[in-house]
């Protein structure tokens, strides 16, 4: 069963791809990786607050958003993606009519196509779905490879789990309240298909290929299992 992940750690390097995925070498999650991770959480469980329903301003927002983020301890980056979510949910009731996706799906699994993902929320338009991801870390103006790969793949299992057609991808930036989005064209979902193949193809021969790049000072297994390029 292939993810996003599994498919980009593959492509960047067969050689970690078999470190983590393969021989299931442990490695630490960094400071930045637990921080998405937990602020992950705190925007999944804002929708579960029952007080989400009577929510209409920023200060209603803010509120439920402080609680369910109570946790969240020692922020390197302040608080202010608190205020930009809120504000994000406002602008949602002045488009949408409401805050609540249309989909909080979590995780999906496709056993034909041996995919499954974590999408983020579904919300709707007249013209279709509109999948949007959070993401923590600096704010990209458009997709890259990565990302397109990401929201063509999430596009894909919700098409083929709801039906209909997958009018826009977004990914909402959660330190800077900035959303970028992209028209869901057909010729992603097939360069993510054909990526995901080639990917498949790769592993299934056993093929680990080290992948020198600059990405390799970043590397856990560089440091934790020798590698020469670490």
């Amino acid at each position: 069963m292939l993810s996003k992940s599994k498919i980009t750690t593959y492509e960047q390097c067969g050689w970690k791809y078999m470190k983590q995925y393969v021989e299931k070498i442990p490695s630490p999650p960094t400071k930045a990786m637990r921080r998405g991770i937990d602020i992950h959480k705190a925007l999944e469980n804002v929708y579960k607050d029952p007080r989400i329903i009577e929510a209409k301003t920023e200060d209603d927002f803010l509120e439920v958003i402080e609680s369910v983020a109570s946790e969240i301890k020692d922020d390197d980056k302040g608080d202010k993606w608190k205020k930009h979510f809120a504000a994000f949910n406002v602008s949602l009731l002045d488009n949408t009519g409401t805050c609540i996706p249309k989909i909080t799906e979590g995780y999906v699994k496709d056993q034909q196509l041996g995919l499954n993902g974590i999408v983020d929320r579904v919300d709707s338009c007249d013209t279709g779905w509109v999948i949007i991801d959070y993401k923590t870390g600096n704010t990209k103006k458009v997709f890259d490879e990565r990302n397109l790969l990401e929201l063509s793949l999430y596009s894909l299992l919700t098409m083929r789990k709801h039906g209909g057609e997958v009018a826009y991808m977004g990914i909402y930036y959660v330190d800077s309240g900035k959303l970028v989005v992209e028209e869901c064209k057909k010729e992603y979902i097939e360069n993510a298909l054909g990526r995901m193949e080639a990917a498949k193809i790769g592993i299934q021969q056993g093929n680990y290929p080290k992948k020198p790049s600059w990405m390799c000072r970043f590397c856990a297994y560089a440091k934790t299992v020798h590698c020469e390029y670490g």
